[in-house]
């Protein structure tokens, strides 16, 4: 048995952990309703590494970092008065850094290219990036278009 129950979910389940751990790396929340899927992360993983969005690019976390703020993730819950204390062990570290690197919307599978779109536009625009936004070109006929950085791309 992994832990206690409360309710229908175990506390220390890595599947909920890991989700709760990326409710602080949600690109755009809407603020009318919440929902895990079809969410577009900060935090990215992609060929073994994790990424994260800041300030116009994505940066590559080490491992041991990410496992750094997911124990302070969990040492910030066990600080809740509310809420049924968690054993932190490397084991559940282990697990929830698992459980993240396969979220949808935060594993980029390897067969994608870096440098593209989740939907394929790259086939469709060339793109250049400067330091104020992406430019997009399309067919003849359409003007050029500066769009800003966005963690989708």
């Amino acid at each position: 048995m992994m832990g206690k129950k409360k309710g229908k979910e175990f506390i220390n389940d890595p599947d909920k952990l890991a989700e709760g751990f990326l409710h602080s790396y949600i690109y755009d929340p809407k603020p009318a309703g919440f929902k895990l899927r079809g969410v577009h992360y900060t935090l990215q993983f992609y060929q073994g590494c994790f990424y994260l969005w800041d300030n116009g690019r994505y940066f590559k976390v080490s491992s041991s970092e990410m496992k750094v703020w997911a124990k302070r993730y969990l040492h910030d819950i066990n600080e809740s008065p509310d809420v049924e204390q968690i054993r932190i062990t490397s084991h559940l570290i282990n697990n929830i850094m698992l459980c993240i690197s396969g979220m949808e919307g935060v594993d980029i599978p390897a067969r994608r290219n870096l440098n593209s779109w989740h939907d394929g536009r790259e086939d469709y625009f060339q793109t250049i990036s400067f330091s104020n936004g992406i430019l997009l070109f399309g067919h003849y006929d359409d003007p050029p278009e500066l769009i800003p950085h966005t963690p989708k791309y």
